[in-house]
């Protein structure tokens, strides 16, 4: 790894557990400078501590990324402290599990807002700084069923849907300022989230979500991801090996695509 890729700093959203922590985690190992951001002051504090011990060059800053204010606070922190900001990996995110019936408007407006515009106003107020930066890059965590239709998630399905658009509109837009942008759709990943959009989705069906699809053959490694397995392809297409990569939609979901 060359030292210019070792300076850079990556700004992670949704970093206090599942996906975000693993991958803001990945990327400190590989020598990065990372700022964890999260909603969830509480646990951004408890897994903060243990990265210091570790003596990694991470910080971590409160944010909700569906309040402007909010988000501009977290760039002019994370500049202040890093100097600047190389990567901005937008994956902070909410779900539920809902009929088209029984969505209600303000529930649609809160995923919308949270999953797309946040990731908006993340990637907006950071450009300047991702302008100066030598080979800048965004990943955009979006998600399978952002390519496919599921019942009960036209909201999550939307938002994720309209953060592929966003990926590749921003990636024709930011090649003038050499910024690389990319996508990954990730399938069904061990998290909290998707273990309580799962509860509510298929509870009545008497069987988990995974042995479902590993039942029906719709997993055709035969397991679930881990937080990790998204972890190393959001490094890649962040580093200097993914230089002439951008507008592209990685798929990491254990081969569930090719199934349908």
């Amino acid at each position: 790894m060359s030292s210019v890729e070792m300076l850079k700093t990556a700004v992670v959203t949704g970093a206090a557990n599942g996906i975000g922590l693993a991958i803001a985690r990945y990327m400190l190992m590989q020598g990065r400078q990372v700022m964890l951001v999260d909603k969830d002051e509480d646990e951004l504090n408890k897994v903060i501590k243990p990265l210091h011990e570790q003596n990694m060059p991470a910080q971590c800053c409160y944010c909700d990324i569906a309040n402007e204010d909010s988000v501009a606070l977290m760039v002019a922190k994370t500049v202040s402290h890093f100097e600047g900001i190389d990567i901005l990996v937008n994956n902070a995110a909410i779900t539920f599990s809902s009929t088209v019936e029984s969505t209600s408007i303000d529930q649609w407006n809160q995923v919308l807002m949270v999953n797309l515009a946040g990731a908006y106003s993340c990637t907006q107020q950071s450009l300047k700084y991702l302008s100066h930066a030598n080979g800048a890059a965004i990943v955009n965590i979006s998600s399978i069923q952002g390519l496919f239709g599921q019942a009960s998630t036209s909201a999550y399905s939307a938002a994720k849907g309209g953060l592929i658009a966003m990926t590749k509109s921003m990636a024709v837009e930011f090649g003038q300022f050499n910024i690389r942008v990319n996508a990954i759709a990730p399938g069904f990943i061990e998290t909290n989230m998707s273990y309580s959009n799962e509860k509510q989705m298929y509870e009545h069906e008497g069987e988990r979500f995974k042995e479902l699809y590993i039942k029906h053959g719709k997993l055709p490694l035969g397991r679930t991801g881990y937080p990790v397995d998204i972890a190393g392809p959001a490094h890649f297409l962040t580093s200097s090996q993914s230089a002439y990569i951008t507008g592209h939609v990685l798929v990491v979901d254990g081969g569930v695509t090719s199934t349908y």
